[in-house]
């Protein structure tokens, strides 16, 4: 069976497809095309640096937590270099 076919019958097992197809789109996914059929662009709220923040917080979060085990293995393992010297 394919993926596609598969994401298919799991979509409609569910009732996805008929949602999408029924429910209307929000009028901000919407574009809006000028007389000559080219997209107008629309000026929304400049972004600021509160909306980047939770993104920021997970990514040192991840950061911090690799560091911790890197230590943690390092520690465990007592690797010395083939050559002999030390770190």
């Amino acid at each position: 069976m394919a993926v596609g076919s598969f994401r298919t019958l799991w979509s409609t097992s569910w009732g996805l497809n008929k949602k999408w197809r029924l429910d209307r789109i929000p009028p901000q996914c919407t574009l809006k095309y000028n007389n000559r059929g080219v997209a107008v662009q629309q000026v929304n709220l400049p972004l600021n640096l509160k909306q980047f923040a939770p993104a920021f917080i997970v990514l040192l979060i991840g950061y911090s937590l690799s560091f911790v085990l890197f230590l943690l293995e390092r520690k465990a393992r007592k690797v010395t270099p083939i050559d002999g010297s030390s770190f």
